[in-house]
């Protein structure tokens, strides 16, 4: 502490006067404008908001002057940030407003930059847009055209995610308004902010005076509550998502869905421990297990130790998963086996009494405020622009205390009203190109860490596709002849409105590690797209939709829920249905075939309606098992509804 040198407010001041006085003498702008911009961000540190007010403009002058916009922007915000703390609210919009539009134009530069610059960009810029939202919503009667640009705002931040994560400015938007969709569809955008969530309803509404017409805007608040921490809202979340469906580790040798029975013989030492249904061992030194391990399918299955004895009941032997413990037959895992199982995760049905009062309580938070307005409405459909916090939630699952939401409303996502196609789903015949895995695949290298990975065998995907066969006509491929040539050459002999793919797939933060997996090979979303959209001439029907029916999103990675949308914006179909975790593939196959039948049974509905119709099937169905919103929460229609 002797050694400590303390800088005065004063002190730094001078010095950035001095690097002004130096940068104007040596005619360099761009240093000019830096050292007016940090001295005006030193006094709206200190208070002193008349002269920040003053640094931060004429930092601004600069910058534009030499049209450094990427520094314009961020005075641009402090400018706002300086007005707020003024309490001048139409000239901090109006400054917000400038580094939105500062930052969409900049959209284009974003591409050409190292991914790492890049992400490291958008966290530097997301609470722009965070913050012009919370400012523009910061009065309970906030005007239409306030609601309006927030909800644009929000949008945008949506938009400003994908670019950053396909590296090129690949979306093509256009305004559209809800009501010249769907007239019985509501939209739901939730946002979290630092110290609440807001919560934009966009419902159709012929009567209303709004910039929009034909619909009606409203915004609820939900304040953080009382000593609690800002990760408090999005710590619920990630407990939701857990308790619902707790993510066990896949090992690469072993895959998912496989089973063995469990015999105490097959035990070496092992030290485990359980707490309800959860399984838990020290970290380290990690349990030492044979290769020839065991699944638990029974939620209620008691498991005990004490020391080297494990004790269960000796009938019916239990049955315990894969993928509930990483294998280690001689010694601790080599790197390469851990590396191969980045990013793939398994997933086990949660116990009611773990997830319903989160269920409940994200409810509360973002449908109990407005559950009165989605009822006078008529709204049969909730479509959801998902902040990136909630990604990752399987918003079905959601219970207001009687029955799940999901019972009340099809529900559907998009990451905006303006990347739809709205068209609805053309009927008819109706006939798909079906394609998928159920035996045991060659393993396959993610390109990130060129490590083999191997997936288990979905035995359950032959019972699945052969049964949409014979209600869906059109090709089948299966297994070994699942290639990317013989998808290619299939999609490119008919105009297949619909194309069904059950196969193991990753969605990731990252295009490279986000694919679909064929007989030997991926495809990335890039080749995706080149084979959905790679037709003869003449067949320029776009694909309606596409469906992924044993997909996952990557753990332990935030941005993994991009992958998802990602896929469903660039892949070329109008809507793509897909599973935020590996499903028991039996449960899977019984719901695919339910969504067809409704499909097909009535014309009328739309593709929101008929999976909402599959998963209350399974809710009210004889198997209490499968009631469990682990085997149908995780379907999620992306895109168009219709």
């Amino acid at each position: 502490q002797e050694n400590r040198i303390n800088v005065s407010p004063q002190d730094i001041a001078q010095q950035l006067t001095l690097a002004l006085q130096q940068a104007r003498e040596l005619q360099e702008p761009r240093a000019e404008a830096y050292a007016l911009g940090q001295l005006g961000e030193l006094r709206l540190e200190y208070g002193q908001l008349e002269q920040a007010e003053e640094n931060t403009r004429q930092a601004l002058i600069v910058a534009q002057s030499i049209g450094a916009s990427d520094v314009v922007y961020r005075f641009q915000w402090q400018l706002a940030q300086i007005l707020k703390e003024q309490g001048k609210s139409a000239g901090a919009v109006a400054a917000y407003e400038n580094a939105v539009n500062n930052l969409d134009i900049l959209r284009n530069d974003l591409v050409s930059v190292n991914r790492d610059v890049q992400f490291s960009f958008r966290d530097s810029v997301e609470p722009i847009y965070r913050e012009f939202v919370s400012l523009l919503l910061s009065e309970e009667d906030s005007s239409q055209q306030d609601i309006a640009k927030a909800r644009k705002i929000i949008e945008s931040l949506q938009e400003a995610e994908l670019v950053n994560f396909f590296q090129e400015n690949c979306l093509t938007a256009s305004p559209v308004e809800i009501d010249q969709i769907d007239s019985k569809a509501g939209v739901i955008s939730p946002i979290v902010l630092k110290d609440r969530i807001e919560v934009i309803v966009t419902l159709p509404d012929p009567e209303a005076e709004s910039p929009e017409s034909g619909v009606r805007l409203l915004h609820k608040s939900v304040p953080l509550p009382p000593n609690e921490q800002q990760t408090y809202f999005i710590d619920t979340f990630a407990k939701l998502r857990e308790a619902v469906a707790p993510r066990v580790s896949v090992d690469p040798n072993r895959g998912v869905n496989e089973e063995v029975e469990l015999d105490k013989s097959d035990f070496h030492k092992l030290s485990l421990t359980t707490k309800e249904e959860n399984l838990s061992f020290p970290a380290s030194p990690r349990p030492r297990v044979p290769a020839s391990l065991f699944r638990l399918d029974s939620h209620k299955f008691s498991l005990t130790t004490k020391e080297e004895n494990l004790s269960f009941p000796a009938s019916p032997r239990p049955r315990v998963p894969a993928s509930l413990f990483r294998l280690a037959t001689d010694s601790e895992p080599k790197e390469s086996e851990e590396r191969a199982t980045i990013g793939v995760e398994g997933a086990t049905p949660g116990n009611p009494e773990d997830y319903l009062p989160l269920a409940q309580k994200v409810y509360d938070w973002l449908i109990r405020p407005i559950e009165q307005d989605l009822a006078n409405s008529g709204v049969e459909t909730l479509v959801f622009i998902l902040d990136a916090p909630l990604l990752n939630l399987p918003m079905a699952a959601l219970h207001d205390g009687r029955q799940y939401l999901i019972e009340k409303y099809a529900i559907a996502f998009t990451p905006s009203l303006q990347l739809l196609e709205s068209q609805p789903l053309e009927r008819g015949e109706l006939t798909a190109l079906k394609a998928g895995i159920s035996k045991t695949p060659p393993p396959v290298e993610l390109a990130s860490t060129n490590k083999p990975l191997q997936f288990s065998q979905l035995p359950n995907v032959q019972t699945e596709l052969d049964r949409i066969q014979s209600q869906v006509p059109g090709e089948l491929i299966v297994n070994e002849e699942f290639t990317n040539k013989a998808i290619q050459k299939a999609i490119g002999s008919a105009p297949f409105p619909v194309v069904h793919l059950a196969t193991h797939g990753l969605f990731s933060s990252t295009p490279e590690d986000t694919f679909i997996l064929t007989w030997e090979d991926t495809l990335n979303i890039d080749q995706l797209n080149q084979l959905l959209r790679g037709r003869e001439e003449g067949q320029e029907k776009p694909i309606e939709l596409l469906v992924l029916s044993a997909c996952q999103t990557a753990t332990g990675d935030r941005r993994a829920a991009l992958g998802l949308a990602g896929v469903a914006v660039k892949a070329g179909a109008r809507s793509t249905l897909a599973t935020l975790w590996v499903v028991n593939d039996a449960a899977t196959a019984e719901l695919m075939i339910d969504f067809y039948q409704e499909l097909n049974q009535d014309k009328t509905i739309s593709k929101a309606q008929a999976l909402r119709r599959a998963q209350i099937s399974m809710i009210k169905g004889d198997d209490t098992e499968r009631q469990k919103p682990y085997y149908w929460a995780p379907f999620v229609l992306v895109g168009n509804w219709l």
